[in-house]
């Protein structure tokens, strides 16, 4: 009996301890401040903005204008959810990277987004304004 309980108990503390370990493994991703600009400096002239979504409603964010003479979009990414539930929701990660002439002289770029099922002609858009600086040339 003893041997049992024992058993048991090894069992539930394993169970806990890699459910724990899981779960440390699928954090969410920060999202990005749309109230607070996002400094890039020419030594690391990559960044990304990330956005809370939830893809299983139809709705997504879509990059609705960037200054493209100095701005690249990169990639596009959808985080997982950290819940198995249906319409749980997640993070789109936009990768960018700005141009060198973007650090000749000072600049602020700004970035806008749309949240919007595609298959709908009118609806809800709900958008998002993002500020990007950088110093120029140091």
């Amino acid at each position: 009996m003893t041997k049992r309980i024992l058993t048991y108990l090894l069992f539930m503390l394993f169970t806990l301890f890699f459910h724990t370990t899981i779960s440390a493994a699928q954090q969410e991703p920060e999202p990005t401040d749309d109230t607070k600009p996002i400094v890039v400096e020419a030594k690391k002239p990559n960044f990304t903005i990330t956005i809370k979504s939830n893809p299983t409603t139809g709705y997504r964010w879509f990059i609705r204008s960037y200054p493209f003479d100095y701005v690249v979009p990169l990639k596009h990414k959808f985080a997982k959810p950290t819940s198995n539930l249906m319409g749980a929701p997640t993070y789109e990660t936009f990768e960018f990277k700005l141009k060198p002439a973007a650090f000749k002289a000072p600049h602020q770029f700004i970035i806008r987004f749309n949240y919007l099922r595609p298959f709908e002609m009118s609806g809800r858009v709900e958008g998002k304004t993002f500020r990007v600086l950088t110093n120029g040339a140091t």
